[in-house]
């Protein structure tokens, strides 16, 4: 088997990256359209976390997985009890904290 001159062997690497930097795009885009429509996410957390999540999947499959194996249960947790977290926390989730304590 031949080897490939370094130019090449460094342009597939760098093909390869944009390729999952493309892929990860897409994909964070997708899961944080489906997080910001289920409410699980704010507009900036949806903004952070498409960021977070291409680079992640940039990174590799392993940091990928990492990222979902922790946002899911979280978003998944977070849902669980809601209706009773409302009742509890109400009034500070609808006017916010400063507004609360007069800060």
């Amino acid at each position: 088997m031949k080897a490939l001159p370094r130019n090449t062997k460094r342009s597939s690497q760098l093909t390869g990256l944009l390729a999952r930097v493309a892929i990860g795009g897409v994909l964070s885009a997708f899961f944080a359209i489906v997080a910001r429509r289920n409410r699980t996410l704010s507009r900036s957390g949806a903004i952070a976390g498409a960021a977070v999540a291409t680079v992640s999947i940039a990174a590799g499959a392993s940091w990928a997985a990492l990222l979902f194996s922790f946002f899911v249960p979280a978003s998944a947790l977070s849902k669980l009890g809601e209706s009773e977290k409302d009742v509890r926390v109400g009034s500070v989730k609808l006017t916010g904290m400063a507004e609360v304590f007069n800060l």
